[in-house]
């Protein structure tokens, strides 16, 4: 995918880098599967954009939300260092995900399926929590199913010795 993206200055290019470069290291991507629940109806599952990064360096943390938006909690573990988590989803995700693209390396591939997926909310089709036809529902989670495939094959490459 081509993405262009104009940095007015030094400074805006040495963010989005370094955002690129988190996100490539600690950060994820993902296609999230939810339960909503419509009224009179059974529960449903809607599907997400969603990116987020978890570390122990709340400073970290603050950069993303400083710069990008989204939210931010803070989490404790019995026996563990606090650790803080940042997230953004949905079509903030995409528009995030959009500007930090072309200092990707590590998780382009998922980048491009997150795109692919994002275009089945386009305003021609239901977009939210809003009823969507069986088909589109369909085709969501085959985008959910293919990033955890493509998350699976990423793993699985890393044990391979070089």
């Amino acid at each position: 995918m081509q993405v262009q993206v104009v940095v007015s200055n030094f400074r805006e290019l040495t963010i989005l880098a370094y955002a690129a470069g988190i996100i490539d290291g600690e950060g994820c991507i993902s296609i999230t599967k939810n339960r909503a629940i419509q009224k009179g109806a059974v529960a449903s599952h809607y599907h997400a954009l969603r990116i987020e990064v978890s570390v122990c360096d709340k400073k970290v943390i603050d950069f993303f939300y400083e710069n990008f938006g989204g939210a931010r909690t803070a989490k404790a573990r019995p026996n563990h260092k606090p650790y803080y988590k940042w997230a953004i989803t949905s079509a903030a995700a995409e528009k995030f995900l959009k500007t930090i693209y072309p200092y990707l390396v590590g998780k382009i591939d998922q980048a491009d399926l997150a795109f692919a997926f994002r275009k089945s909310f386009s305003s021609s089709r239901s977009r939210g929590h809003r009823l969507i036809s069986t088909e589109t529902n369909n085709e969501r989670e085959e985008y959910h199913r293919a990033m955890m495939a493509l998350k699976q094959s990423n793993y699985n490459a890393a044990l391979i010795p070089f």
